[in-house]
Order: structure tokens, then sequence, then C-alpha cells
């Protein structure tokens, strides 16, 4: 009877290791993430032209909520880039852990995702394919941007 349980245990397992190695993500587009996030009653700003230094950058959105808190979208020209960018933000985020912080790291196909909750705000950097998702949020909204997040796919 154990024999049979670790044998369907070990089967399962391998199934979910083959197939999520070749799940690939449906990133989204720039219209695509300022639709959703107006769903949410949050307010579309393109702040491209902030970052006429990056080459890189193909599109840089905010979608702002009217407490103050946003959540920032980018299309890179490729996907390293958009790895790069993900590298350097989930260091920034990680410079920032305390004793009591907690953080998790997916990684499946081409999505990615580090999350760490400090003493006083919940960060979100996340990629897929060439896009990147950025969120540094008070704790006290974390509900309401993993909503969006969620809903975003990402």
């Amino acid at each position: 009877m154990k024999k049979k349980l670790f044998i369907c245990l070990l089967c399962f397992v391998s199934i979910i290791c083959v197939v999520g190695c070749d799940i690939v993500k449906k990133s989204l587009t720039k219209e695509e993430f300022s639709k959703i996030a107006e769903k949410h009653d949050l307010i579309i700003i393109d702040v491209l032209e902030q970052f006429a230094d990056y080459p890189e950058l193909k599109s840089a959105t905010l979608a702002a909520n009217s407490d103050g808190w946003q959540i920032e979208f980018y299309t890179l020209d490729t996907n390293e880039n958009a790895k790069k960018m993900f590298e350097k933000n989930k260091a920034a985020f990680q410079s920032l852990k305390t004793n009591g912080s907690r953080d998790t790291m997916v990684e499946v196909g081409n999505y990615t995702k580090y999350t760490l909750d400090s003493d006083s705000y919940h960060m979100v950097a996340a990629k897929v394919g060439n896009t990147f998702l950025y969120v540094k949020v008070p704790l006290k909204y974390k509900k309401d941007a993993d909503a969006v997040i969620k809903d975003m796919g990402y």
C-alpha cells in the first residue's frame, strides 16, 4: 500500500514539474493593464517621458489610487531587459528586509514574482515575458493592491 502511494505521489510530482516548466503566462499589453486598473477605479498615467534615458523601455504606465498608492507597469524591448529590471528591483526590496519581514519567490516558465512584506510596506516585483510590474504600497493597502495584481494575472 505504501509503495503504491509513493509511486502515485512520485508520478504526480513529476507531472507537475514537467508541466510547470513549459507554462507560458500571457503578458499584458499597456492597454490591457489600463483597462483592468480602471475597473478598480485607478487613474492611469503614462510616464514614459520620465524615462527618456532608458531606450529599452517601450511603455511606462502608473495606475494610481486616490489614497496615494500606485501600481507601475513597464513594457521593455526584450525579455532579458525585463529580467534585469526584475532583479534590480528585487535586490532593492531585499535591502529593506528586517527580522519581521516575510518574502516569497515564484519562478515558472516566463513568470517570476517576488513579494516582501516589511514592517511598513507590501512590495511586489513581477515579470511576465518582456513586461514588469512594480508595487510598493503601505501594508494597509495590501489587499486592494493584491486584488488588482490578481486580476492582471501577475
